[in-house]
């Protein structure tokens, strides 16, 4: 005889189901909430846990929690300017008043709860997995360290968590994932990891925290095409500042070098994790691709820099060869100064490096340029940091495959058009990966090009943003 009849065990189903619903509202808002499961106990200082300061949820379920208490609600539009003249439009008025003004407060509610999960998250710097893959015991970190600055295109970032996966040494490397937007599917798939140590951060001044003021776009911000004088007189806030082409801010193009900025400081100045770190940090974003013998490589090129270029601040595991060979230029690595467009794929910085950086950050603050590659290549150019002399792979190691983004609008995103190539040549050329003994070959048109003065970009003026950025290092 069955266990149950199919109309029994959908009501068991579904009575499971509703225990489930509650257990988790009320674990997520009572004092003390059960670990995730992807945390290990061992992982978490219970010494700092009290009554006062309620432990954060992962993030998952705090994303689906708050989800749950904000539907994709959206204000409605103001009614109340129009004219009304009989008592039924005046009470649709007002009710229209109320309900705005309700569902704004519960916006401002929902941001605060987020920014309050940010800063704790940021502070307690969990690292999931530890326990599996725990640090080097004499020195308490890790020998390297992967950072991944990502967005929300989760489909080219399910590529590169793939590509990590087959990559050999992994387990040795310390994950930081660097947000700054909140996707329950990008969280999927960080949640996902189990092959090497993760830890996550969150960088606090996002636009999607901050929808209608500064950093995010502000109402009574000029808009990026005014003319100047025009601007003046109407009053908006950053009249005085456009950038050398005349053009005013746009929030998602200063995003992204404040998130970079922001990311490098809080990486190398706090988190804990990292107080004893000597190893290079290698810097990814979500649209790489990496190959099976990436740190094997990275490896190889630490070992023969003080052979090949003891003079090299920069190690680059990316380039953009259109037609890139392991037969030929397998072994072959490229000593060049730091050129923003060809050496700023997976490029890797230590601590040094990183001084060098910090303590000329108000040039690279100022410089009116919404790129950071152009505004770091502006301070090794300028010789205020000295240059920044880089060793680049001549087969690449990290491959580009995002064709949507910032800087391509439009396109239509198919992420496997890009990677089935890139699989295919690896593929065809197994026997011809891990190589042992790297040497020095001739620049080419894509490794190095003649030094020369560099225009800036522009859409770098607004004087927030140089004070923003600067707040950083702080």
């Amino acid at each position: 005889m069955a266990l149950c009849t199919p109309r029994k065990c959908i009501q068991v189903i579904l009575f499971i189901s509703f225990v489930s619903f509650i257990t988790v509202n009320l674990h997520f808002f009572s004092p003390v909430r059960p670990l995730p499961a992807s945390v290990e106990k061992s992982d978490v200082d219970f010494q700092a846990i009290t009554v006062s300061k309620p432990k954060v949820a992962p993030i998952s379920l705090v994303h689906k929690t708050l989800n749950r208490q904000l539907p994709n609600v959206k204000p409605p539009e103001d009614k109340t300017k129009r004219p009304n003249n009989d008592s039924k439009k005046q009470a649709a008025a007002s009710a229209d008043r109320k309900t705005q003004s309700s569902v704004e407060k519960r916006f401002s509610q929902f941001n605060e709860s987020l920014e309050f999960i940010i800063s704790d998250i940021n502070e307690k710097q969990i690292i999931r997995n530890r326990n599996k893959f725990p640090p080097i015991k004499e020195s308490d970190t890790y020998d390297h360290v992967l950072a991944i600055q990502v967005h929300n295109r989760d489909n080219y970032l399910n590529y590169l968590i793939k590509s990590l996966r087959s990559t050999k040494y992994i387990n040795s490397s310390l994950l930081v994932v660097s947000h700054d937007f909140y996707s329950q599917s990008v969280f999927d798939i960080i949640d996902s990891i189990d092959f090497m140590p993760v830890i996550q951060i969150f960088y606090p001044k996002a636009m999607q925290l901050y929808k209608d003021k500064y950093p995010g776009p502000d109402p009574q911000d000029c808009p990026r095409n005014i003319p100047k004088h025009q601007a003046m007189k109407s009053g908006c806030i950053n009249a005085d500042h456009p950038d050398k082409y005349g053009h005013y801010r746009e929030a998602a193009y200063a995003q992204t070098k404040l998130h970079w900025f922001w990311k490098l400081n809080h990486i190398f100045e706090k988190l804990t994790i990292m107080k004893n770190f000597t190893g290079y940090v290698t810097l990814i974003e979500e649209d790489h691709y990496v190959t099976p013998d990436m740190l094997h490589v990275f490896h190889e090129m630490v070992a023969a820099k003080s052979r090949l270029c003891a003079q090299c601040r920069v190690l680059t595991l990316g380039n953009y060869e259109k037609k890139p060979s392991y037969s030929f230029s397998n072994e072959v690595v490229i000593a060049a100064d730091f050129i923003s467009s060809k050496h700023n794929m997976a490029m890797s910085i230590n601590k040094e490096t990183y001084e060098h950086i910090k303590r000329h950050n108000q040039e690279f603050c100022n410089y009116d340029d919404y790129n950071w590659d152009w505004s770091l290549q502006y301070i090794g150019k300028e010789n205020i940091v000295g240059r920044l002399p880089t060793m680049i792979v001549k087969t690449p190691r990290v491959y580009h495959i995002g064709d949507c983004g910032v800087h391509h609008k439009g396109k239509k995103c198919n992420p496997e058009e890009k990677v089935k190539p890139i699989t295919d040549l690896i593929q065809a050329n197994q026997g011809k990966l891990y190589p042992t003994n790297l040497k020095v070959g001739r620049p080419t048109s894509t490794t190095s090009i003649a030094y020369k003065k560099f225009k800036a970009n522009g859409g770098w003026g607004d004087k927030r943003d140089h004070d923003l950025c600067a707040s950083f290092m702080l």
